[in-house]
């Protein structure tokens, strides 16, 4: 009986704190502004939407550390340079020693630019901050609904298949075997 009411208990507790909202952000750095973390975009989309890359772009920010509640992107350079291009998880007040600079406080995260020389260095650091999963990078363009119905009797015959290079995954069968069927029909 007591197992029971321990349950009820742990049950009632998982119930009114709610669901765990966690934030997720694209995290990936490398020191040139043409490789993989700035060029990506397939990769960075479909890591977005939960589908396996060869580089692990996603990252649950909040799991991993209770303050992280932005995502951002980082870039350092010298004379023109690329030195840093990173994308990851901030609490939007910690700043790397020697990348500091009162600017970077309080920057809202609207996704604009915030740039500065850092004091002492020949060092130009530009932060973007956002608050939304993988806002940090590409976003996948919103899926269609891919049903859509054409008559045997001819009477559309001039209908333009809404799924005709938008389909994503999984509605790509959908999308074929729609776009198959228009063109049975409309011959």
């Amino acid at each position: 009986m007591d197992e029971i009411r321990l349950l009820l208990f742990g049950l009632v507790i998982a119930l009114l704190l709610g669901p765990n909202e966690s934030l997720k952000c694209f995290q990936c750095a490398e020191t040139t502004d043409t490789g993989h973390c700035a060029r990506d975009i397939a990769g960075l989309v479909n890591a977005s939407l939960g589908i396996p890359t060869w580089y692990h772009y996603a990252k649950d920010c909040t799991a991993s550390n209770p303050d992280w509640a932005l995502c951002m992107i980082q870039t350092t350079e010298t004379n023109g340079k690329n030195q840093l291009f990173h994308r990851g998880c901030h609490d939007g007040h910690t700043f790397d020693i020697g990348l500091d600079s009162p600017r970077f406080h309080n920057v809202s995260a609207n996704n604009a630019s915030t740039c500065a020389y850092v004091k002492d260095t020949n060092l130009l650091v530009c932060y973007w901050f956002c608050d939304e999963d993988f806002c940090n990078g590409p976003q996948p363009e919103p899926q269609k609904v891919c049903n859509f119905t054409i008559s045997s009797d001819g009477f559309y015959d001039n209908v333009e298949n809404p799924c005709l290079g938008l389909c994503l995954l999984p509605e790509v069968f959908l999308c074929l075997l729609s776009f198959m069927t228009s063109l049975y029909f409309i011959n």
